[in-house]
């Protein structure tokens, strides 16, 4: 039975060193695919971190953009500004420009008056030339024609420093606006470009987004099987543990089972000791027995009748020998050889009876003794093999539970295996797609970059074309202002020219009143009779008019070519006004779009964990559409968009830009609420405490985008 107990023991022991082995063999598989799955953990916290720094990047940029939005509207804004001061100058030109042709008109009919006038005063003076008074009115009249002509020489020159003035102006208001409108189209082309790169940069959050997504997925996945291992590994040590203990437990049951079976040996040899003790004593009883009687019990029984006879004879007798003592007592010498004779046999049986009994007690304890502890030796032996059975018994129970335990945690962790190879085959399935899909994204990237970049090149060659023919305007400007000098500068000759001649002429008219007063001349078509020099000063003052109406014409002229290149200007700047319009319109729509889509993806695939803070006020961005003019010409505009960023909290909206318009809508709400009777005004309670309001901040905007109230609730 103990070798069986042992071959079991052994049996087990083997078999739980198997497991040990394969236990640790799926040990060290596990650790070799829990340091794989570390590696690819700390790679995905890389790539979570690079992601990370590019959405913080992305945020950095889409603020940029937006502040560059709005420093662009306020230079638009300024730029209208200009243009309505410039719309007003050209307006206070126009009125100058009517003013002035009011004025050369009314000169002109002045000067026809006066050229009248003197006609009639040279006819009258050829009719009456003694008259000194008609001569001194003459002279009185030439001096307020002298008067006025130098009155409209006056206008004249300042109508032309007028003129110089305005168009200096003009210049430099022009290239101003050349200049912005230069700036404006570097900055528009560089919102392009970010406008582009923003587009990219979307199309490329979002699909960081759908990775980060999926890599979270896939992290989680790896911290479960993480999680899993540990488990795995907390059992494999408890596994190890309890291996630990079973092996203990076995090498306390083997030296308790060489104690045993040492004592059992000993025990054995004590038996066959006393084995041999009880044999030769009842091999000598043996043949004590046989030497008085046939059989071994009646020769016991025999011996022992023979011994109870003797004993029952030596009583007799010694009764017998103190009767004959008592007897004989008197008469010892008289009877000394009587009781001689009998003393003698009964000494010599009280000898034998005495060796006898004292044989026989002797035997009879030392059988008695041997068979008390064959008797103790046998109950222990019993008892302890009836423990030790037992205790066998139940420690084959516990290793056979063990082993059942050991057998299941196995299957079980052969199952795991199993999940976790289909896991980690998944894992890399899943690796293999998203590699694949991304490297499809690198090639879309790079197919709509190299789209871009042919859509930039266009761009920069109609950028440079509407430079080439910005230049050419310029050109043709500075050409035609230079035309404009060189018929300033003629006519300013042309001026000086007349009144050089008006000084000879002057001169002429004096000379002729004194050396031709009274001289005759032929007569005219009126039949008065006239000097040769007098017509000839005529003529002269005639050619004279008509010279000054020329260059009063070309003066007016030129105010007209000025007030049309001004009036041209105009509209110019309107087209460029209505474009800037267009544009911003555009970044609008650019920025709502880019804020649209960020908010789609963080809402398809972001799950937000928790509760909103109680003392923060959320409110969504409004969102204004509006129909897009001019279609064709933004193509890349395609979408519609929202105004400003709403400010989300009370502090939000003091800090805002439109912190005045916010107040006056928390102003008006709390009017109206207090108009409504909403609140009811009571006495603070004890040991209470006061909720703060939640503001919510809204606009009303129109079809263009402009906003037309602000609101707050």
């Amino acid at each position: 039975m103990l070798n069986d107990i042992n071959l079991q023991r052994d049996a087990d022991y083997d078999a739980l060193e198997a497991m040990r082995k394969e236990a640790q063999a799926n040990q060290g598989e596990l650790g070799i695919q829990n340091r794989q799955l570390k590696q690819e953990l700390a790679s995905e916290k890389q790539n979570n971190s690079s992601l990370a720094a590019q959405v913080e990047l992305f945020e950095q940029q889409k603020s940029q953009f937006h502040q560059w939005s709005v420093s662009r509207d306020k230079e638009v804004f300024a730029v209208r500004a200009e243009l309505q001061a410039t719309q007003q100058s050209l307006k206070e030109m126009d009125d100058r420009h009517e003013d002035l042709a009011r004025d050369s008109e009314d000169l002109r009919a002045q000067n026809q008056h006066l050229q009248y006038q003197i006609h009639v005063l040279e006819e009258s003076r050829d009719n009456n030339p003694g008259s000194r008074e008609e001569e001194n009115k003459l002279k009185s009249e030439l001096e307020a024609y002298k008067s006025s002509i130098t009155d409209l020489t006056g206008l004249v020159d300042q109508l032309q420093s007028d003129i110089v003035a305005e168009r200096a102006e003009k210049q430099q208001s022009r290239a101003e606006l050349k200049t912005a409108l230069t700036q404006l189209d570097q900055e528009k082309g560089a919102l392009l470009d970010m406008s582009c790169r923003m587009m990219e940069r979307d199309s490329q959050l979002s699909n960081l987004h759908n990775e980060s997504q999926a890599i979270k997925d896939e992290a989680d996945g790896l911290r479960n099987e993480v999680a899993s291992l540990k488990k795995l590994r907390t059992l494999n040590a408890k596994y190890s543990q309890d291996l630990n203990e079973l092996k203990a437990k076995l090498h306390d049951q083997e030296r308790l089972n060489a104690a045993a079976n040492r004592e059992i040996d000993a025990l054995q040899e004590q038996i066959k000791s006393r084995e041999e003790v009880l044999n030769r004593a009842n091999a000598e009883l043996t043949s004590f027995v046989q030497q008085h009687s046939s059989s071994s019990r009646t020769m016991y029984d025999a011996y022992v009748g023979q011994i109870s006879d003797l004993q029952a004879e030596n009583e007799r007798l010694r009764e017998d020998l103190a009767d004959l003592r008592r007897g004989s007592a008197p008469d010892d010498h008289d009877r000394e050889p009587t009781s001689t004779w009998i003393r003698e046999p009964d000494n010599h049986l009280q000898g034998k009876l005495q060796v006898v009994a004292d044989q026989l007690a002797e035997k009879t304890e030392e059988c008695t003794h041997l068979l008390n502890l064959l008797d103790e030796r046998s109950i222990a032996h019993r008892e302890a093999v009836d423990e030790l059975s037992e205790r066998w018994g139940i420690e084959q129970a516990e290793l056979k539970e063990d082993i059942a335990l050991l057998k299941e945690e196995r299957s079980h962790v052969i199952q795991d295996n199993e999940l976790f190879r289909s896991q980690v085959e998944d894992l890399q399935r899943l690796y293999d797609e998203s590699e694949f899909r991304r490297q499809e994204v690198d090639e879309k990237a790079q197919q709509e970059l190299e789209i871009r970049q042919r859509e930039l090149s266009a761009a920069h060659y109609e950028i440079k074309e509407l430079e080439w023919k910005l230049e050419q305007a310029g050109q043709q400007l500075v050409l035609e202002q230079r035309a404009a000098d060189a018929k300033i500068s003629e006519s300013n000759e042309r001026i000086h020219a007349l009144k050089v001649e008006m000084e000879s002429l002057e001169k002429t008219i004096a000379k002729s009143h004194k050396g031709h007063s009274l001289q005759q001349g032929c007569l005219d078509r009126h039949n008065v009779p006239t000097s040769a020099s007098s017509a000839d000063d005529q003529r002269k003052v005639w050619k004279l008019n008509e010279s000054l109406r020329q260059a009063l014409d070309a003066k007016s002229n030129l105010v007209d070519e000025t007030a049309q290149k001004l009036r041209e200007a105009q509209a110019q700047l309107a087209t460029t006004e209505h474009e800037c319009n267009k544009y911003r319109r555009a970044l609008r729509y650019r920025e709502a779009a880019i804020r649209q889509a960020t908010s789609k993806i963080f809402e398809s695939n972001l799950k937000f964990v928790g509760f909103i803070p109680a003392g923060e006020a959320w409110s969504a961005e409004e969102t204004a559409q509006a129909v897009f003019d001019h279609w064709d010409s933004y193509n890349g505009y395609k979408i519609t968009v929202s105004e400003v960023k709403i400010p989300k909290s009370y502090k939000q909206a003091m800090k805002s830009v439109e912190a005045t318009e916010w107040v006056n809508a928390v102003s008006e709400e709390v009017a109206a609420l207090i108009a409504n009777k909403t609140w009811e005004l009571v006495d603070f309670p004890k040991n209470k405490h006061v909720l703060p309001g939640k503001w919510i901040y809204v606009t009303k905007h129109d079809e263009d985008g402009s906003i037309l109230k602000h609101k707050s609730k």
